[in-house]
């Protein structure tokens, strides 16, 4: 049995680092010309693991925890890091995308309150669903790893 603070820490660490690898080399593969902005490429990709790692780390806990403790195994453990590292990959690759301007008429002052509360809806909503994001993957991949005890000891 592992504790779900270690396997929240493994995870969550394994997360930050890939992710903060993969976004540096990425940066600095995409701007080889600009290496004067090192400073401002590992700074902000150093951000980004660190926050997006506090929110996983709280959503394997959680998750963790809600598992019983035959399911927290060194296994859970190695593939939980294994699966985080994927992700954190993955999510860091860079993303081509093509802007698109619209002309949007103004908006009554009514109208931008509306807006901005929507607006800081949606990224506290964002927060909250990559924590049970995680919660999920942790507690889907804990049932799926679990060991079975037949009643030998």
């Amino acid at each position: 049995m592992r504790a779900p603070s270690r396997i929240a820490l493994f995870g969550a660490s394994a997360l930050s680092l890939a992710s903060f690898v993969t976004s540096v080399l990425g940066q600095l593969i995409r701007l080889p010309h600009r290496r004067y902005e090192i400073a401002n490429v590992v700074g902000f990709a150093g951000i980004e693991a660190i926050l997006f790692g506090v929110l996983v780390w709280v959503g394997t806990y959680i998750g963790a925890r809600l598992a019983p403790a035959h399911q927290r195994t060194d296994r859970l453990v190695r593939v939980v890091v294994l699966t985080y590292v994927v992700v954190a990959v993955l999510l860091s690759l860079p993303i081509e995308t093509h802007a698109v301007m619209l002309d949007v008429p103004k908006a009554s002052s009514g109208a931008v309150l509306g807006t901005m509360w929507i607006g800081f809806a949606f990224a506290v909503g964002a927060l909250v669903a990559v924590v049970v994001l995680f919660i999920v993957i942790t507690r889907v991949l804990a049932a799926a790893l679990q060991v079975r005890n037949n009643g030998d000891a």
